[in-house]
């Protein structure tokens, strides 16, 4: 009995040889569901993200890949010091010196340590998880930017929020954003609070995770 796999089309196969009246068993007809009967030699090509692999009687069909292009590029950024954030304005991107996981070479912990630089085209989880000890009521928030942009149409990620009274906050937020093999993401943040706040390194997160192909 010939199994398919999850990936290819069904392979009907008749066993049909005689000689001399007697039934050979073995493959003398394969045909995919629905196409002409191939008879003589049939040569099997590996696809995108399949091999084959010959031993013995057997021959061995595998994936590779999930039919959507490789995924596998991965950042998540911290840091081993806090930020202090200046009260009414965005700030200047913040810095990382600290890598939970880097699969790719896409941040460097010391040389443009604000940014996650994307190695390969394709669709991405972009996000943040930040931690602000606010000393009182005002608003509060992230966002990711790309390639340095500053205005709300080159920044897809972004949260805001409004606490009442002195309060430690953790908002998060993230979304698909394709990306070219090229751009670099960065994390600024806002606050209104009175004075100063410190945005704190020990929970605050920035992430990217490739999902899907060019």
């Amino acid at each position: 009995m010939v199994k398919r796999p999850s990936f290819l089309p069904w392979l009907l196969l008749a066993c049909v040889a005689f000689v001399g009246g007697v039934t050979v068993p073995g493959v003398t007809t394969i045909r995919k569901a629905g196409d002409a009967l191939l008879r003589g030699d049939v040569t099997l090509t590996a696809g995108s993200n399949v091999t084959l692999t010959q031993s013995g009687q057997n021959i061995t069909i595998a994936s590779s890949g999930g039919g959507g292009g490789s995924a596998g590029d991965e950042a998540i950024l911290s840091s081993s010091v806090n930020w202090s954030i200046a009260s009414g304005s965005w700030s200047s991107p913040l810095a990382f010196n600290t890598e939970e996981r880097d699969t790719n070479t896409l941040h460097d912990t010391t040389t443009n340590n604000e940014r996650i630089t994307i190695a390969t085209t394709g669709s991405y989880i972009v996000g943040a998880h930040m931690y602000i000890a606010l000393s009182s009521a005002g608003g509060y928030g992230f966002r990711i930017c790309v390639n340095g942009a500053t205005a709300a149409a080159g920044c897809p990620v972004q949260t805001l929020s409004i606490a009442s009274a002195s309060f430690d906050v953790m908002p998060h937020a993230s979304r698909p954003v394709y990306l070219t093999a090229g751009d670099y993401l960065t994390m600024s943040v806002i606050h209104t609070a009175s004075g100063s706040q410190t945005v704190e390194s020990i929970i605050t997160r920035f992430y990217v995770t490739k999902t899907g192909a060019s």
